[in-house]
C-alpha cells in the first residue's frame, strides 16, 4: 500500500481494503514492523513516497547540523592545540597577541562564510516555496476561471 487515496488501474475497492488491512496488521505487530523498517532502510524504494520525502528532509537537516557541530569542534580543537603549544614555548607576548588576533579573525571569517552559505540555502528554499505557492494559486485561478466560463455557457442555454 503506497498511501495514496486513488485506486490503481484494475484495482477494486475490496483489494485496496485488503492491502490497507495488511499494512495495518504489519504496523501493529512489533516484530513484523521491525523487519519492515529494516527492509525499507536497506531498500528505500519499498517505502512510501511521503515517507521518503520526510526522511530525505530529515537527513539534509541533520547533515547541516552535523557539519556546523563538526566545524565548531574542529575550531575548538585547533584553539586548544595552539594554546598548549604557546604555553610550552616561550613566545614574545606581542608575537603571541598578533597570532591570536589572526586566528580570531580567520575563525570569525570562517563562521561568517558558513552562516552566509546557510542563509543563501534558506533564502533559496523560501523562494522555491513562494514560487510553488504562486504557481498553485495561478492554477487554481485558471481552474476557477474555466469553471466560471462553463457555468456561464450552461446558464445561457
Amino acid at each position: 500500500y503506497d498511501g495514496r487515496g486513488t485506486l490503481e488501474e484494475g484495482e477494486t475497492a475490496e483489494t485496496r481494503f485488503i492491502k490497507i488491512q495488511a499494512a495495518y496488521e504489519l504496523l501493529i505487530d512489533e516484530e513484523k514492523r521491525r523487519q519492515y523498517d529494516t527492509d525499507n532502510r536497506v531498500n528505500p524504494m519499498k517505502a512510501s513516497q511521503a515517507w521518503m520525502e520526510w526522511l530525505m528532509k530529515k537527513r539534509k537537516a541533520t547533515r547541516g547540523d552535523m557539519a556546523i557541530a563538526a566545524w565548531a569542534e574542529q575550531q575548538q580543537r585547533e584553539l586548544n592545540l595552539r594554546a598548549r603549544r604557546l604555553a610550552r614555548s616561550k613566545i614574545d607576548p606581542e608575537e603571541e597577541r598578533k597570532i591570536l588576533v589572526k586566528e580570531k579573525k580567520a575563525s570569525i571569517e570562517n563562521f561568517n562564510n558558513t552562516l552566509r552559505r546557510h542563509t543563501l540555502v534558506l533564502r533559496k528554499r523560501d523562494l522555491m516555496r513562494k514560487k510553488a505557492e504562486e504557481d498553485r494559486k495561478k492554477i487554481i485561478g485558471q481552474l476557477l476561471a474555466a469553471e466560471g466560463l462553463r457555468r456561464m455557457k450552461k446558464n445561457r442555454r
